[in-house]
């Protein structure tokens, strides 16, 4: 957990830091997976 912060603009600015990533994260997960599942499925199709 980050160090508290002074005003309640960085407070706000740390809390919507921490949805983005998580959001980010996410995202960027579903993406791999589909990507994994497109190369997959286009080797399967190529044998």
């Amino acid at each position: 957990m980050p160090a508290p912060k002074k005003n309640l603009s960085a407070e706000k600015q740390a809390r919507q830091a921490e949805k983005r990533h998580a959001r980010n994260v996410a995202v960027k997960s579903a993406l791999k997976t589909a990507s994994k599942k497109l190369v997959r499925t286009a080797a399967e199709k190529n044998t």
